[in-house]
Parts: C-alpha cells; structure tokens; sequence
C-alpha cells in the first residue's frame, strides 16, 4: 500500500487535506475552535486518529 496516497478528512467536514500522493505531504488549516475532531484516511479507513485543538 505505500506510496498510493492518502486523503484525510474530518467528521462533519471540518477539514479534508484532499489527495496527497505516496511520499508527499499536504496541508490544512486546523478548526480555530478549541476542542477535539476525529479523522480517517479515506483510503485506508482503519487508519483514525483526533485532532485536539487547545
């Protein structure tokens, strides 16, 4: 699986770093309110992790 990419979003749509190809790196601008976001890799769904803003 590596090097196929990765698309990274948000429950709710807070954020979404759109398609990234395997080696590179994208970017996104985190939620300005505090508190906690759960996210998946659209691709690879059982990798799930929370962002925490403070």
């Amino acid at each position: 699986m590596h090097g196929e990419g990765a698309r990274t979003a948000s429950q709710g749509g807070a954020f979404d770093t759109g398609s990234t190809s395997g080696g590179k790196s994208g970017a996104f601008t985190a939620p300005s309110k505090a508190g906690s976001c759960a996210f998946v890799c659209t691709f690879h769904p059982d990798m799930k992790k929370t962002l925490t803003v403070r």
